[in-house]
This record gives C-alpha cells, structure tokens and sequence, in this order.
C-alpha cells in the first residue's frame, strides 16, 4: 500500500443525536498506512463518531468516502457492514442476553444439553444466511488461533471470561474479512492478564492489511502500533495527528482540564497528575446522609455453586460484602471473577437457583438490583 493513499474521509460532517448536535462540519482522514485511537472524557462522543462509520449513527450533514472500495467497485452493490467490523461493550452485553434467551428456552423444551460454542458464534460473523463452506471452517480454526482461541472452539460461550469473550467477538468480526475494524473501548473490565492477551491479539492484527480504529478513555490503553490520535472534548474534534505529536502533557491537561505529566515507557503513555497539595477529597455528603438506610450486609452468598457442562466455575462459595466495605476481586484469568459480578448484577441465572442475598432481599423473590 502506498505511504499516502487516503483510506477513509470524514467530509465536513455533522452528526446528531436527539437534540445534541456533534462534531459539526468535522473534517478526518485516515490513510492506508495508519492506525488511530480516539481519546477523549466521558461522554464526549468518542463512541458516537466511530458508530457513524458504519452507519449505526445517521449524518446530518456530510459525507463518508470509503476509499478502501475504490479498487472494488463491485462492491458498491453491498452494505458497508460487510468491510467494517465493529466490537463494543454493547456487543458484549447483547451476546450474553441472547444466549440467556437461549438458555431460557432450551429449559422449557427439556434441550438442556444443546450449547452455543465457540466455534457456533464464530461461524455466525459470515454475512447473509448462506450454508457454512469448506473456506468458511479453515478461515474460523485460523481466526481461532490468531486469537489464541483454538482450544476454546468447541466449548460453550457461557463458560468463557470477559476477556475470552472480547477476542471472540473480534473473531466473530474477522469472518467476514473486513477491510477496518473498530474496537470501541475493548479492554473495559478486563483483568491485567486479559488485558495483556488482548493486546498482543490486536497487535498481530495491526501487522496484517487490515486498519484499526481504537476507542480508548484510559491513556495506558493506546498500543505502541498505533499511528495517529484523535483528541476529542464535549463533542468536537480537539486535536489530531501522528501520536507524538498529539500526545504531550500540555495536550491532555487541556483537553482534561486539569494538570497533567505525561510519561512514556516501553512503547505505552501514562499520565499523572499534577497535586498541588496532599489533601484528599472529601466524601459526599449524600452518601452520609443516606447509609443508614442502606442494609448491615449488601451481598451474602452461601455455598454458592456455577457450573457449566461439568466444568465447576465457583464451588460453594460464601462471601458476605457489608456496608462501608470496599472490596477487589482477584484472580487469574478464568478463575471466575466475572462469574460472581454477573450473579449479582442477574446476568447469570444460575444465581436464582443459590442462596445469594442483594441489600437484605433473597435473589428471585422478584426485586430488581437497579
């Protein structure tokens, strides 16, 4: 690929959702010899920007040239999804509510056994409904081992960690040969050893033709690969350009708005800020005024048991969490850290069927942990 070929323009856009007008009459290039992140607060609309890419988000003004087609013209006849690949917590979440729609329903027809594997959400990244070929099976076990995944095909998806579960879903997306994939946000509530195995993933990616968008808000989560940085602040374009130039203490304490020291070691940037003195921030008084309504003990769990095909995730587990207790989950990858956040948050429905106790109501007596 040539040094300057353009890949994507963002031409005089402007996006808008509800009443909020973004980034209006925003200009961005991206060239084929690039791979960006995109940085910015919370709420800045970081995600909002890459989801207009592949039309998840409408223009309202604007236009989107996708160079990358131009040596297809064929492919003009089809949707833009099947050359844009998209991972994001919300993909995440709607895997898991399917399959627990699945579980569900596999309950009350007595199919207990049937499971999704791996291999089953992999496959289902190819576009339209055609039968699964020959290719189709040699490009998934290829997929699988670029991810480090191979060992996880025939398992189900239920058994999988966050971190597991990411890198299938950036799977599942490279089935369909995409020409840039846009991983918003990828490494959210992953442990370190997850985060670690993520990023070696991306980093082989980045090395092959395909072009990388990553959505970061944590400065640590741009990858020495990556070319070019997109600052964003309240909904407009900050600053952009290659990454050493756009990433200085002065920068980021302008775009943050608060004083900053920016390091670099091994390829990855850190930021740390700048005290002006050693007080700490006080609590909020809402939180004193109102816990003693809140319950002695917030979680009980007794002899809390998950298993999956066999496979005991948790094993007569008994943890009480009481109220002014901070606490840190701990483990190594699969240990089944996860498995206890989605028990409490109901995300896993193996919690109604253990004694587990949320703010002094038993689980599945109809209360809603919101």
């Amino acid at each position: 690929m040539g040094m300057k070929e353009p890949f994507l323009t963002l031409e005089n856009i402007t996006l808008r959702v509800q009443q909020r007008i973004l980034f209006q009459d925003s200009f961005w290039r991206i060239h084929s010899d690039e791979h960006w992140a995109i940085l910015g607060p919370n709420g800045s609309g970081k995600s909002t920007l890459v989801r207009s890419l592949w039309g998840g988000v409408l223009l309202q003004n604007g236009r989107i040239l996708y160079h990358f087609l131009d040596s297809h013209p064929e492919s003009r006849m089809n949707s833009i999804n099947e050359f844009i690949g998209y991972v994001s917590f919300e993909t995440h979440q709607r895997l898991i509510e399917h399959e627990e729609r699945q579980e569900e329903l596999r309950t009350f027809a007595n199919k207990k056994d049937e499971i999704t594997t791996t291999k089953d959400i992999l496959l289902s990244g190819i576009m339209g409904n055609r039968p699964v070929t020959q290719e189709d099976e040699k490009r998934c076990v290829a997929i699988a081992n670029t991810l480090n995944l191979q060992s996880l095909l025939s398992q189900s998806i239920t058994s999988l960690s966050t971190g597991e579960m990411r890198k299938l879903l950036i799977g599942r997306a490279l089935m369909k040969s995409p020409k840039l994939l846009i991983l918003d946000e990828p490494f959210d509530g992953l442990d370190e050893p997850s985060q670690k195995s993520l990023a070696t993933s991306i980093h082989h990616l980045m090395e092959t033709e395909l072009r990388i968008i990553l959505v970061v808000h944590r400065l640590e989560e741009i990858l020495p690969r990556i070319t070019h940085v997109l600052l964003i602040k309240e909904g407009q374009f900050f600053m952009r350009g290659p990454k050493e130039i756009v990433l200085t203490s002065e920068n980021l304490s302008e775009l943050y708005g608060y004083p900053l020291f920016l390091e670099k070691y091994q390829g990855r940037y850190r930021a740390t800020p700048i005290l002006k003195d050693k007080e700490s921030l006080p609590y909020t008084l809402a939180f004193q005024e109102n816990s003693s309504k809140v319950p002695e003990v917030l979680i009980e769990m007794k002899d809390t048991t998950v298993h999956y095909n066999g496979r005991i995730v948790l094993d007569r587990l008994n943890w009480v969490m009481r109220r002014g207790e901070n606490w840190a989950i701990l483990g190594p990858n699969g240990s089944g850290k996860s498995t206890i956040v989605k028990l409490i948050l109901g995300e896993n429905l193996q919690g109604y069927s253990n004694q587990i106790t949320l703010l002094g109501k038993k689980k599945g007596s109809g209360e809603t942990l919101w």
